[in-house]
């Protein structure tokens, strides 16, 4: 199965179906048991690689000692420097305070942060894990207006959710991962409208 650069897809699957250890495998977090994973034609977990991604978890664990500043400045050095202008942009659409603590943050604008954070150095792939909870409306539209920038610029993203009524980005592909694994590899029925193929997942 193949993300080219300018698409979404989303991987549809209940809890335990294995599309987190599906990200994990394009994070370069775990290696397959089988098969091979590669993200822009290299190792998942090939440091210059691994600054191209963009990851938003569905639960930011920082130190919540830590200003949205501080997490914006940390991974700037990891990724290998943020647009600045870009960054400031994205500060003001989403309406973050730079100075604010991540621990006094509620659920919903540690989520905005963790969204502004993963995408502020314009990644080539974004990475989406999802939380149960949908997003409210007035973020999903501002998500999806992101995701549509980012792909019209030639990323790709991947995106996990239990739901598509909760997917809160849109997407052109869905690989619905089904809950019960076979030899430890993850099925995933592979949809592309209007034709359907299907493939396989190396899973955790």
């Amino acid at each position: 199965m193949t993300v080219q650069a300018g698409e979404t897809l989303a991987l549809v699957g209940p809890c335990a179906a294995g599309k987190t250890a599906i990200l994990r495998l394009l994070l370069g977090v775990d290696e397959p048991a089988s098969g091979v994973v590669r993200v822009f034609g290299g190792r998942a977990n090939d440091p210059y690689i691994r600054r191209r991604v963009g990851y938003v978890p569905a639960r930011i664990a920082v130190d919540p000692r830590y200003t949205v500043r501080d997490l914006l400045d940390f991974y700037a050095v990891l990724h290998g420097g943020h647009d600045r202008v870009w960054v400031e942009a994205l500060i003001e659409r989403f309406s973050v305070d730079p100075g604010a603590r991540i621990g006094r943050l509620n659920p919903f604008r540690r989520r905005i942060v963790g969204i502004t954070v993963a995408v502020a150095h314009r990644p080539g792939l974004l990475i989406f894990d999802q939380p149960a909870e949908p997003a409210p409306p007035s973020l999903r539209a501002s998500l999806h207006q992101l995701i549509a920038e980012l792909t019209a610029a030639g990323a790709a993203v991947v995106t996990a959710t239990r739901s598509l009524d909760h997917i809160d980005t849109a997407a052109n592909r869905v690989a619905v991962v089904d809950a019960e694994p076979v030899d430890g590899v993850a099925r995933a029925r592979h949809t592309d409208a209007p034709s359907t193929a299907s493939g396989w997942l190396s899973s955790a």
